[in-house]
């Protein structure tokens, strides 16, 4: 979690599925300390997830991106996956995740953390944090890896005040 020493914006997050159903992403609240706030990007009760590739798209007048840490979707069994996050434009963070080589893929039962953004509150206002559609898809552990057919997503708002 990052520190803000000092900031005047308590910065949040509200999911647009709070409880999301099968075969989806969703954004999810996380931590929060001042104006940052980390949002959980979470998968529910979907199969053969070998990896992910998604757009995250939000105002930069009123938020920036700060940082990522890994979540535990690709991770089962010991595995060491590949990250790959890239804010360079601003207003947008993409994310690649994926398990590597000749592993199994993961059967999601229940909701789980694929990963986590930080970002920061730059201003008091708000901000929609979604996904662009179609530059968002998982993969199946086919080979090559195949976009999983009929997954929603759903992202959410970003706060501060």
């Amino acid at each position: 979690m990052m520190n803000d020493p000092g900031g005047a914006l308590a910065a949040s997050f509200t999911a647009a599925q709070p409880n999301p159903g099968s075969l989806t992403t969703a954004m999810a609240p996380g931590s929060a300390n001042g104006s940052f706030v980390t949002v959980a990007i979470n998968i529910a009760n979907t199969n053969d997830v070998y990896g992910a590739a998604f757009v995250i798209t939000f105002d930069p007048s009123k938020a920036s991106y700060q940082g990522w840490t890994h979540g535990a979707i690709l991770e089962t069994g010991g595995h060491v996956p590949t990250y790959q996050v890239d804010a360079s434009v601003q207003g947008k963070v993409v994310v690649g995740a994926t398990r590597n080589g000749a592993v199994g893929s993961v059967n999601v039962s229940g909701v789980k953390n694929l990963i986590n953004l930080t970002f920061r509150m730059n201003a008091a206002g708000s901000s929609a944090l979604d996904f662009d559609l179609p530059s968002s898809a998982l993969y199946n552990g086919a080979a090559p890896p195949q976009p999983i057919p009929s997954v929603g997503f759903f992202g959410g708002t970003l706060q501060a005040s």
